[in-house]
């Protein structure tokens, strides 16, 4: 018989999370695995401001906070973190 823990790391690792997070300025596509293998799209609006959005599924808080963290690391201004569907 599986142990509690077990049954539990079980159980979350098939319910990642889809989250997306948008940012100031434009990254560049290639920054995707350094955060996480994380889908980037930037997009310009029409005053010439730029943001990005950093989109995709994420397995726990630790993995969350990992990408926050690298993002913080690249200086970047944080608009919206939004947590948007359990995979």
């Amino acid at each position: 018989m599986a142990r509690p823990e077990e049954r539990y790391s079980a159980a979350c690792k098939e319910k990642r999370m889809l989250y997306k997070i948008v940012i100031k300025d434009k990254l560049d596509k290639s920054w995707s695995g350094w955060l996480g293998n994380m889908k980037i799209t930037s997009s310009c609006d029409g005053n010439g401001i730029w943001t990005t959005t950093i989109s995709g599924e994420v397995l726990d808080q630790p993995e969350l906070f990992g990408i926050l963290d690298r993002i913080r690391d690249l200086n970047l201004t944080l608009i919206s973190i939004n947590m948007l569907d359990q995979k």
